[in-house]
């Protein structure tokens, strides 16, 4: 099936009854190449992505992890090249409370100063592991000849070290309150569900800003 939800929400659905189970994803436009002409915050679509896997405003991000382990669901977020996308897998009979705790880090992130030092001290030796991993190293310079250091996909979609150096905690509310939106989400369901249960479940999607966002046109590769 396919509908639209309201807002810019799109939806496509297929039912599965072999198990008791239901998958979504939900992706927000934006990601990597909303800094197109921004390079020296390159990866901070990535940063910010993993910033809305802590904490929010009622839970830690150990209390958050805890209630899905308790309902055997997972809620995560992730960043491509033109997307933030939330997925969440979930027993049927536990699709509700998981939906609450997909609300509660859509909507109420906490941006904390201590996990925004964490994340990017982690993220830097990230930086450095991967230095010593021949594919990594390969794949960073084949985008470089490829594209050349002034091009976003010159850049890998986590940054560097010296674009997530310039990253702030400004930078990551900065993307939360302008790129955020209904329009152009698109959301796919599957699994033991039919379609008139699961739209009316996802209303509260249409609670987004209803704005549309620019992704700035890539130039050509020289």
């Amino acid at each position: 099936w396919r509908t639209d939800i309201g807002n810019g929400i799109r939806a496509i659905g297929t039912e599965n009854t072999e198990l008791p189970t239901v998958t979504l994803s939900i992706k927000i436009p934006g990601g990597h190449l909303l800094e197109t002409n921004r390079l020296e915050k390159a990866g901070i679509a990535s940063f910010f992505a993993d910033m809305m896997n802590e904490e929010t405003k009622n839970y830690s991000a150990e209390q958050m992890s805890r209630e899905l382990q308790k309902l055997g669901s997972s809620v995560n977020v992730s960043s491509s090249l033109d997307g933030i996308t939330f997925s969440v897998q979930a027993l049927k009979k536990n699709l509700d409370p998981t939906l609450k705790l997909l609300e509660e880090k859509m909507f109420r992130p906490n941006f904390k100063e201590e996990t925004f030092a964490r994340i990017k001290k982690q993220t830097i030796e990230g930086f450095k592991i991967a230095k010593t991993q021949p594919a990594t190293v390969a794949s960073a310079v084949f985008a470089k000849v490829n594209y050349g250091d002034k091009h976003i996909l010159g850049v890998a979609e986590d940054g560097d070290e010296e674009t997530v150096k310039n990253f702030t905690l400004a930078d990551v509310q900065h993307y939360y309150d302008n790129y955020m939106t209904s329009q152009g989400v698109n959301v796919v369901v599957v699994g033991d569900i039919k379609e008139n249960e699961i739209i009316p479940k996802l209303a509260f999607l249409k609670n987004l800003p209803n704005k549309k966002i620019d992704i700035p046109a890539v130039p050509e590769a020289k």
